[in-house]
């Protein structure tokens, strides 16, 4: 039985492996299959999240007021946005790159916080095929964080400016040009969306007013992972995380 049929049978606990139900999603299975064969679904852009914690409705998402100042034709603008963000945003560790966490967690011991920024790894990351020693010894900053570069900055604009011409000009296919992915933090009473990939698109997609977006789980990784089971998260058993900095950083997606 695939899993658009388990769908139909079993609702959305069925393509979850079982788990329980996420109706906080307010998912909504698209009919159109994904380039890759995997199903894929709506989900509210107000659910979503990215791996950083950040949101994608409001003012306070860096990257989507970047995204609005390039539909208005303010390249300019959009640059200072970023590198403004950039500038103010440099965590010193991997517990500080989540936002919300970090500003709820005061001065405390966490295990994290000897890791540096550059191992963006939340809890329940599995670390497959990733070699840790070498991730701690990785250079280069991740683009949702700071410092960069002013080329760096300039470079994501003109992606930007390409996913909203492209959207523009042809409309968004994800069918063609492939999917946002990532996976679903249940939390019991309320559930998001994380986006590990198509972080340019999301912005954009929300910067045009979008409400609702085309999603598809990550490949290779479970879809949803439940607050319930934090003391088995790969990160926690391995130490990088304490059970309480694990569900710190949970919660802090669900933050608002």
């Amino acid at each position: 039985m695939n899993r658009i049929e388990k769908f139909f049978r079993y609702g959305i606990s069925g393509i979850l492996n079982g788990v329980q139900a996420v109706p906080h999603l307010e998912i909504h299975l698209r009919t159109a299959p994904s380039t890759d064969g995997r199903f894929s679904f709506d989900v509210p852009v107000a659910r979503c999240r990215n791996i950083i914690q950040q949101q994608f409705t409001g003012n306070s998402n860096p990257f989507v007021s970047a995204a609005r100042a390039l539909i208005r034709d303010n390249v300019n603008e959009a640059e200072h946005i970023l590198l403004t963000y950039y500038e103010t945003n440099k965590p010193d560790s991997l517990f500080s790159c989540f936002l919300y966490s970090r500003d709820l967690a005061g001065s405390g011991e966490y295990n994290s916080r000897s890791q540096p920024p550059s191992l963006i790894m939340p809890p329940w990351d599995s670390m497959r095929r990733r070699d840790v020693q070498k991730l701690r010894r990785k250079t280069v900053v991740h683009p949702l964080i700071g410092p960069q570069a002013t080329e760096a900055v300039r470079s994501q604009i003109k992606r930007y400016l390409s996913v909203y011409r492209s959207i523009k000009q042809h409309d968004y296919q994800p069918n063609v040009f492939g999917h946002i992915q990532g996976y679903v933090l249940d939390r019991g009473d309320d559930a998001v969306f994380v986006a590990t990939s198509g972080k340019h698109r999301i912005a954009v997609l929300a910067a045009l007013g979008w409400e609702r977006i085309p999603v598809t789980f990550k490949p290779n990784m479970p879809p949803c992972f439940c607050l319930c089971q934090s003391h088995y998260w790969p990160n926690v058993v391995n130490g990088l995380y304490s059970v309480e900095e694990a569900e710190m950083i949970f919660n802090g997606y669900f933050a608002s």
